[in-house]
């Protein structure tokens, strides 16, 4: 094994993170509990943990206002 291996785990958390950005990114009114549960993980508070350790920042910066209709 070389130190440039990545481990199932890593690969595991790298693949839920992205997948919550995404959602979080589509879906910014879903508590980020739903989130994390959405993407396998069963608490809120490790979720943010893995996720701000991989993009640097919490889920909630990238929560993406949707325009409201004009009416």
């Amino acid at each position: 094994m070389t130190t440039s291996a990545v481990s199932a785990l890593e690969i595991a958390t790298s693949v839920a993170g992205s997948a919550g950005l995404a959602v979080i990114q589509q879906s910014p009114d879903l508590p980020i509990k739903r989130v994390a549960e959405m993407v396998g993980y069963a608490s809120r508070s490790y979720f943010a943990r893995a996720f701000a350790k991989r993009f640097s920042q919490p889920p909630s910066r990238f929560r993406v206002k949707s325009p409201r209709a004009s009416g």
